[in-house]
């Protein structure tokens, strides 16, 4: 999290007005590995889970953020104007 706020302090701002503040801190740190371009793979390694945690735990941030079951959720969050 610290990472993320100093290159975009506005980010998990930005993320939590989306979905309505309706995120762990947990979501909010997956929301930042993919920010930063994470794949599942690393993000299961950095965070010592099963690779299908990390699809599930994406799947339930795109349904808290709203988003549609056609919409990427790498692209939605990488282009976040912030």
């Amino acid at each position: 999290k610290n990472i993320s706020q100093e290159v975009h302090p506005n980010f998990f701002k930005k993320i939590n007005e989306i979905s309505k503040s309706k995120l762990t801190n947990l979501d909010l740190k997956y929301a930042a590995y993919i920010y930063i371009g994470l794949d599942n793979q690393k993000i299961s390694a950095l965070l010592k889970v099963e690779p299908k945690t990390v699809r599930m735990s994406k799947y339930r941030l795109k349904q808290k953020i709203g988003l549609d079951k056609e919409d990427d959720l790498q692209s939605f969050i990488q282009n976040l104007k912030l």
